[in-house]
């Protein structure tokens, strides 16, 4: 039977830091950190791509 999600509850808030001891009580803990910097990456490269069509767009409209 299927657990309800509104029952489900987080051991507790995400960690942004994954040290030695996460590691060896949960061994994929290892990849988890290489995919939280990856994620921030990619929003920082969105975010500096929004900014960067703004800008070219103000460009092309005579505002810069």
């Amino acid at each position: 039977m299927a657990q309800d999600p509104r029952s489900f509850s987080p051991a507790g808030p995400p960690q942004s830091h994954i040290d030695a001891e996460d590691i060896a009580l949960n061994p994929e803990a290892e990849g988890l950190q290489e995919g939280i910097g990856h994620r921030e990456g990619s929003l920082a490269e969105r975010e500096h791509g929004k900014k960067t069509r703004a800008h070219a767009k103000d460009i092309i409209s005579g505002r810069a």
